[in-house]
């Protein structure tokens, strides 16, 4: 994941590359690997394509498409993550994992002015912002480094 978040960097023609060879479902398939480690780094990619992209709603739609969107979204739902680790043992949702996958929804929301989710993400993304802020155990200013009016400012923007 190292290699492939270096290569996609800062450099467009790897990532057009990268989508012409059906990449971002490869994406999809490591934020399901076992490996905490590698779940979390893919999050990180995703959110550094997006900061990058000089089309981010077409980035959106691609990573819809690929079932990305989907797939992060349904990773942050306690019901619906998967438990990591080769035995399935470890159920909670990581930390660090958590925070990047934010920070990717969160610049997919900026970035596309609130159009790269589609109302059914939105109602996910709504879901998952009510219960870490009713968790009272998770902080916007803490975890992503938002101001307290950005965060605000990020939740009118997906809930239109």
């Amino acid at each position: 994941m190292y290699c492939l978040s270096s290569t996609l960097k800062h450099c467009e023609p790897a990532v057009l590359r990268f989508s012409s060879l059906d990449g971002y479902s490869q994406l999809l398939l490591a934020l399901h690997d076992p490996s905490q480690t590698i779940r979390t780094k893919t999050s990180f990619l995703l959110s550094q394509l997006v900061s990058q992209s000089a089309q981010p709603l077409e980035l959106s739609q691609e990573l819809r498409q690929a079932g990305v969107l989907k797939g992060v979204l349904d990773s942050l739902n306690r019901d619906l993550h998967q438990p990591t680790e080769s035995t399935g043992e470890n159920n909670k949702i990581d930390e660090d994992y958590r925070d990047k996958s934010l920070r990717f929804l969160v610049n997919v929301v900026e970035r596309t002015e609130g159009k790269g989710l589609e109302k059914d993400e939105k109602d996910k993304l709504g879901k998952v912002v009510k219960e870490l802020e009713e968790g009272g155990e998770w902080s916007a200013e803490e975890d992503l480094g938002m101001a307290k009016s950005e965060w605000e400012d990020f939740k009118r923007s997906f809930k239109q």
